[in-house]
């Protein structure tokens, strides 16, 4: 369990560092078998998450209709807003055999900003925007984002959205809200959501400019999928 604890401790630092921590804002869940995960607690501040974890974190033993919490101090704490979404998540994952244990939301400025424009309300536009703006994303995160619309916050709707949009991409944009990754550590959680973050602020500060973005011709962008990440 100490490597689960430390990627989660990872993860919420990784967070902090970005600014996408405000207040209480953001979880994180690591599965640790089938059926048992260690989660955020709610309310917990990502600060506090990487520097007193045992205060801000639990054990999740998902036993079907009932959930079973193990505290790891005498604080009692339950689990994140959004455990309904990190359950669903898990499990998907763990039906369609992916190689992923652990699972990030955040709220980046620039991915609430974007998905307030309507025309940026589905995975096709977006995904042809961050490729567009910036090639690399094409070859750092080839299948692009999934976008899922506004369901509120630790909905069973958003829970049930967001696990079939996995089927697409482990990086999940939300609405109005943020976004959701799932991937096999905290660096590559974070990683595919820096570059897709990096791209965004891009075309902000291309419109911010005055201008349109030019985007590539469709022969660099066909020319693009032959290479290899670096």
């Amino acid at each position: 369990m100490e490597n689960e604890i430390n990627q989660i401790k990872k993860a919420a630092g990784y967070l902090c560092e970005r600014g996408w921590a405000e207040m209480n804002a953001g979880n994180i869940s690591c599965r640790l078998d089938d059926n048992t995960y260690l989660v955020s607690a709610s309310g917990s501040r990502m600060r506090d998450l990487q520097n007193d974890f045992e205060k801000n974190a639990l054990i999740v033993k998902d036993a079907g209709n009932d959930l079973k919490f193990v505290q790891f101090s005498d604080k009692e704490l339950v689990p994140t807003s959004e455990i309904a979404t990190h359950l669903a998540m898990h499990k998907f994952m763990r039906e369609n055999k992916m190689n992923y244990g652990l699972i990030v939301h955040t709220h980046p400025d620039e991915i609430i900003a974007l998905t307030q424009i309507k025309s940026f309300n589905s995975s096709a536009a977006i995904n042809n925007m961050i490729w567009n703006v910036l090639p690399e994303s094409k070859l750092l995160i080839p299948q692009g984002a999934a976008f899922v619309k506004y369901y509120t916050t630790g909905s069973r709707k958003l829970a049930e959205k967001s696990a079939a949009a996995l089927a697409k991409s482990n990086l999940i944009i939300w609405e109005k809200h943020g976004c959701i990754a799932a991937a096999e550590s905290a660096e590559k959680a974070i990683d595919i959501i820096d570059v897709f973050v990096k791209a965004v602020k891009i075309y902000f500060m291309i419109c911010s400019a005055g201008f349109i973005p030019e985007g590539l011709t469709e022969k660099q962008m066909e020319e693009l999928k032959n290479i290899r990440s670096h």
